[in-house]
């Protein structure tokens, strides 16, 4: 019988194998619920801008890499205008890194057939995303006047901490 280190338990966090480094250490596991918040660029730091008839996200924290789902439905956009945020991360992305996580449903109401997907870039330092679509000619905003009453959509993508 040979007996095979699986793992260490100390101040660092757990570290698998004969690894000995704090920097490899798992430290912070964490799973939890954010309130996915649409905003308009033209005023930001106004929450609750628009009315839902469902939203929901979750959220799984391993270490720096933090994993997000979440669901929207739109009820009424309030007359407000301009290019949309998402914004209520359950935790703020590294600065200086913008992964992008990729967005599917049935939110806008493109006027052609030029739309080629939906994303959101994560903005590093900050707990909120910029959402944009993809066309022939480039990527662009998402704007409100794009997106339906009544339309919902869904998010799923990694970003480091």
């Amino acid at each position: 019988v040979t007996n095979t280190k699986i793992l260490t338990i100390d101040d660092d966090g757990v570290k698998f194998g004969t690894d000995t480094s704090s920097d490899n250490a798992l430290n912070d596991y964490e799973i939890g619920g954010w309130t996915p918040d649409f905003r308009s660029h033209n005023n930001l730091g106004t929450a609750n801008q628009f009315a839902y008839t469902s939203r929901s996200g979750y959220y799984t924290k391993i270490g720096r890499l933090v994993h997000i789902t979440t669901y929207w439905i739109f009820n009424n956009f309030n007359g407000i205008s301009g290019n949309l945020y998402l914004f209520g991360l359950p935790f703020a992305p590294t600065s200086g890194l913008q992964p992008i996580a990729l967005m599917t449903g049935d939110v806008a109401n493109f006027t052609d057939d030029n739309q080629m997907g939906m994303f959101i870039i994560f903005e590093g330092g900050n707990n909120r995303a910029v959402v944009g679509h993809q066309k022939n000619t480039g990527w662009s905003h998402l704007t409100v006047s794009e997106l339906n009453t009544g339309s919902g959509g869904y998010i799923s993508g990694i970003y480091y901490t």
